[in-house]
Parts: C-alpha cells; structure tokens; sequence
C-alpha cells in the first residue's frame, strides 16, 4: 500500500485556524501520512558572542 504524506505547519501556536485549515486540506487530499509542526521561528534567548 502506497501512503500518501503530508505535512502541516504553522510558525505560531496562535495560528489555530491556518493549521486546521491545513490540515483539512490535507486530509481531503488523501493524505494517509500527516506530520504536523508548530513552532516558533523567533529566537527567545541568545547566546553570548564566542570570546
């Protein structure tokens, strides 16, 4: 059997309705296979600079 694999994302939790919009496009698809992603491309805290 051939799966079919999708993959959903969001760059924010708050995008909620983007990421099942996604994800019922996906599965409309045929998708069988679906990875899902939310998170956060904004780094938080940084590291010093090397000495």
């Amino acid at each position: 059997m051939t799966a079919i694999v999708g993959y959903a994302r969001t760059s924010t939790l708050e995008q909620v309705a983007g990421f099942e919009a996604q994800l019922r496009e996906l599965t409309a698809a045929g998708c069988t296979k679906l990875f899902q992603e939310q998170v956060s491309s904004v780094v938080t805290a940084r590291l010093p600079p090397p000495a």
